[in-house]
């Protein structure tokens, strides 16, 4: 599940993440953060 998390984040930023990126959004979704909390901490 959270590998179509993680697509969904990917897709909704509109560019592939680096590699920081991607280990921050693995750390937020497993606290239990939702796709609209992360993605919007990466727009930031």
């Amino acid at each position: 599940m959270r590998i179509l998390m993680a697509e969904d984040i990917r897709l909704e930023v509109g560019r592939p993440l680096s590699r920081k990126e991607r280990d921050y959004v693995r750390v937020q979704l497993e606290i239990g953060l939702s796709v609209p909390e992360i993605v919007a901490g990466l727009k930031r």
